[in-house]
């Protein structure tokens, strides 16, 4: 809803500004309003600044929901491998009770992305750094090493498609910013504009249409 109302607010103020500027007989009666060639041409400016962040918020908007996809990916695919391994680990280590404690294998699910993360981490780096004895039983499962290394290497994928998430997100954030400081700026000169020519303009309606003032 936001975005086709920008759209609208772009596509009047275009079609008031550059009417207002090739009409020669609205230019000379706005003169004596205080609006010249110049001081429209102004406006002409400020639309063209408002309408620039528009489209650039809208690709940094569209990058934003492309990271967010692979991101939200790429935890899925990495969580099967991590919920498979770590049921393994479970069985592999159930008669090293201590081990498992240590470990923390029996700890409960983080659900949030951030602490999944570092669940998930943890998990691999302690298997990988463990014993010999920790090793060997968990080879007997078919958690070998290189199966390890290739789950911590996707937990790593994860965190760095968070990363650029979080980048991206920012840029994006900052981009709608600016740009909703443009249209502030810009509908502000647009709606002086418009009432101004409501006046100047009063006994001539067909000035006002091309302005498009009968339709606001």
């Amino acid at each position: 809803m936001k975005d086709c109302r920008i759209e609208s607010q772009l596509l009047f103020a275009h079609n008031a500004i550059n009417n207002a500027l090739r009409n020669s007989n609205i230019k000379d009666t706005l003169v004596e309003y205080g609006y010249d060639d110049s001081t429209i041409k102004s406006g002409r400016t400020l639309y063209e600044e408002a309408q620039t962040l528009h489209k650039i918020q809208i690709r940094e908007y569209g990058e934003q929901l492309f990271v967010t996809d692979a991101l939200v990916q790429a935890r899925a695919e990495s969580n099967v491998l991590y919920l498979k391994h770590l049921k393994l680990a479970r069985i592999a280590l159930k008669e090293f009770p201590d081990t498992v404690e240590v470990l923390w294998l029996n700890e409960a699910y983080e659900w949030s992305l951030f602490g999944w993360i570092d669940q998930a981490s943890r998990f691999y780096h302690r298997l990988l750094s463990d014993s010999a004895a920790i090793r060997t039983a968990l080879d007997k499962v078919g958690l070998l090493s290189e199966k390890l290394h290739d789950g911590l290497r996707k937990v790593e994928a994860v965190e760095s498609s968070l990363n650029k998430q979080l980048k991206k997100g920012g840029v994006a954030h900052n981009t709608t910013k600016k740009r909703d400081e443009a249209f502030d700026v810009m509908n502000a000169w647009v709606t002086d504009f418009v009432d101004v020519a409501s006046i100047a303009l009063e006994s001539k309606p067909q000035y006002l249409e091309m302005l498009g003032l009968c339709r606001r």
